[in-house]
């Protein structure tokens, strides 16, 4: 039943089907787990104690009833009543237009009533507008009514009427499939009582105690998904890779660089992995400018020393194109064949790629998800990189991977709080470099008002007389606001003109510019052709030129932690001291945080952590992205305790039995089942 249509309740048909799936409700299960965003708190407060802005319960005798009439208001009907208990007096008041709204009407003088509403205090007398009524004392064990999210076409009582009839009809269908030894170790409750519990709490606490119930529930299905995927992988039998050989150690030497602790650790830690019998699964997480590229490197030539080919899989074809240069440059010597695989390829272009790529000349390719065409095969794939994945997406990852039988090296430089860690990528192995290359330094971040701009303009002027370059960024986002891109090419415009700027070059990059333009507008900037770039955040990723020295962004306080801390990874990329100017006026206190902490600290994961605080994962890491899961219940911002409780129950029930394919785990494999995160065989077992 759990599974059934929400058609199968009274009342819900064709229309009010199509108004709940815009809440995302198409089973009775979804109606179960549409968790309330609040509660209305039905136990009454005497009324000496309610106070402005609240919303209350209070219950009293109503001694004064009056009606007004407005003429030439559409029939508009004022109801006020005075409503009193042994503490003090309230005025209610009512609004109707016709018959609609007529809650005014049942009350009369001398009834004892309960109603709940919204208190004001007008010129010293508490009002109530608009209070819902009960004719009764509310019981003290459902005094807490829910309150769910709503949409056009469905009424509070509708849907606390749909979902109690649901729980009645799912009764039956709610499995427990956790151990009593579980439940009663985590303090949980069981599912029925959690359900029942979250929709007619007793209490807050047993409100909070259920959804805790539930939430446990949703990430124990999904870091069962994530970790019997990371264990059957290690139970596979990987590519073979020796100790490094010449190739490997020709190029090491050949770096004009020396590397950091971390680079080397993570280093030592890909070469354990690739020299193991099973599968490299690992992802490197690294703070903006701290090297992880070269890492991969080491990984690529590992795999082709090996007598294997590698790929890297960009987001963008700009972040693309920077990683085959770079790749190119340091392969060259080593005599690796690499090419560049890309959308803005020809169709002469592409399939001479592919061909090569077939018959395994092509040794390393790197290009975007042009990769996932059907057309693209290998001879023999050894090593998969994926670069800022979470902007592609864990399914992207997956197609690519299946390309081959090799080893996973997942990359990102945007720094990721550990419960979204934990939920997208806690089937890898985790490494981590936190130190910067030698020889940078910090980037020195100020928030500045917009009335300083002419100060900041004469700034920027004085670092391009001394040989620099700079940025100056404007946001650019979805739907309306893209009015935003028109914003950067006509300040483009505008700056050109000004008499600061007369001998600058200054040149304009946006998302909107085909990729041969795109390519040249970046080639030119790294050239030192254009002196200021004016931009979006199309530079967030992929853009490495040593010599730009500041980062000016404007409207700053529309960009999240996470995006801010990309793009001033821009600068601060060579020797010279670098500067990110955040130019904004927040209106609101959470954009005003942002800000401070963008002055305050450089570690990407402090920003990180407090990004996910501030805005929840959905806007870090995108609200299209196809690897996160889609969770009904759990709020990764403050569930991350309940999250380690759920991965330590999931090892202990996989390490027990990896494919759930004994008895007492087939309630288990149903509701993973049921969730769609894992397929199950016609046993009971999981594939």
């Amino acid at each position: 039943m759990l599974d059934a249509p929400v058609q199968r309740l009274p009342g819900v048909g064709k229309a009010r089907a199509m108004a709940l799936s815009r809440l995302e409700i198409e089973t009775l299960g979804d109606l179960l787990t549409h968790a309330p965003r609040d509660y209305e708190d039905w136990c009454p407060r005497p009324i000496a104690e309610v106070t402005d802005g609240e919303s209350v319960c209070v219950r009293g005798t109503v001694e004064d009833i009056r009606q007004q009439r407005f003429r030439g208001s559409r029939g508009l009907v004022v109801s006020k009543a005075a409503l009193q208990d042994s503490t003090g007096s309230i005025e209610l008041v009512w609004f109707r237009r016709g018959r609609y709204g007529a809650k005014g009407n049942q009350v009369k003088r001398g009834q004892n009533i309960t109603v709940y509403g919204s208190v004001r205090r007008d010129q010293g007398t508490l009002v109530m507008h608009n209070p819902e009524i009960a004719s009764q004392t509310v019981p003290r064990d459902a005094q807490l009514i829910p309150v769910y999210p709503l949409t056009e076409g469905v009424s509070q009582r509708l849907m606390r009427s749909w979902i109690q009839t649901a729980i009645k009809v799912c009764w039956d269908s709610i499995e427990e499939y956790l151990g009593i030894s579980h439940i009663e170790q985590l303090g949980l409750l069981g599912r029925r009582e959690a359900f029942k519990g979250l929709h007619r709490p007793k209490s807050y606490a047993h409100a909070m105690a259920s959804r805790a119930r539930l939430v446990f529930d949703e990430l124990l299905c999904y870091q069962i998904a994530i970790l019997s995927a990371r264990y059957r992988q290690q139970h596979r039998i990987g590519k073979s890779h020796g100790p490094d050989g010449p190739l490997v150690s020709q190029l090491m030497e050949s770096l004009p660089f020396s590397l950091t602790d971390g680079q080397r650790q993570a280093m030592a830690e890909v070469a354990a992995d690739m020299e193991s019998t099973r599968p490299m699964g690992r992802l490197l997480q690294g703070d903006v400018g701290s090297g992880k590229t070269i890492v991969a490197i080491y990984g690529l030539a590992k795999t082709v020393e090996a007598g294997y080919q590698g790929v890297v899989m960009a987001p963008t074809e700009i972040l693309a194109q920077q990683h085959f240069a770079q790749i190119t440059s340091l392969f060259a010597s080593q005599g690796i064949e690499v090419r560049l695989l890309t959308g803005g390829l020809s169709n002469h272009e592409k399939a001479d790629v592919c061909r090569r790529l077939q018959d395994g000349t092509v040794q390393v390719v790197v290009g975007t998800q042009a990769l996932l065409e059907p057309d693209v095969r290998f001879a023999n794939l050894g090593l998969v990189v994926v670069d800022e994945e979470h902007r592609l997406g864990v399914l992207q990852r997956q197609a690519l991977a299946k390309k081959g039988s090799g080893d996973l090296l997942v990359m990102t430089a945007t720094p990721i709080p550990r419960t979204l860690a934990l939920s997208l990528y806690g089937d890898l192995d985790m490494s981590l470099i936190k130190e910067l290359p030698l020889g940078r330094l910090p980037v020195d971040t100020r928030w500045i008002s917009p009335q300083d701009r002419d100060k900041v303009y004469g700034f920027l002027r004085d670092q391009v007389k001394r040989g620099h370059q700079a940025y100056i960024v404007y946001p650019l986002v979805e739907g309306e606001e893209t009015t935003k891109l028109a914003a950067a090419k006509t300040e483009a415009y505008r700056l050109r003109k000004l008499p600061v700027f007369a001998d600058v070059r200054i040149g304009l990059l946006h998302g909107q510019m085909s990729s041969q333009e795109k390519t040249s507008v970046i080639e030119e900037f790294s050239q030192g052709h254009w002196q200021i770039l004016v931009t979006t955040s199309v530079i967030e990723v992929g853009i490495d030129v040593p010599n730009a020295t500041v980062m000016v962004i404007e409207h700053a306080e529309r960009f999240g932690l996470a995006q801010l801390h990309q793009l001033r990874g821009r600068v601060g990329r060579g020797t010279a001291q670098s500067f990110c100017l955040l130019m904004g006026e927040p209106t609101t206190p959470e954009a005003r945080e942002r800000l401070e902490f963008m002055r305050e600290t450089q570690d990407g994961f402090v920003l990180a952590e407090a990004d996910l605080r501030l805005r929840g994962p959905g806007e870090i890491l995108g609200v299209k992205q196809t690897g996160l899961p889609n969770l009904r219940m759990a709020d990764l911002r403050h569930d991350g305790g309940i999250m380690d409780k759920a991965r330590h129950v999931a090892n202990q029930i996989l390490g027990d039995d990896l494919f759930l394919s004994q008895t007492r785990h087939k309630p288990l494999v149903r509701e993973l089942g049921r969730r769609g995160v894992v397929s199950r065989k016609h046993d009971g077992g999981l594939y």
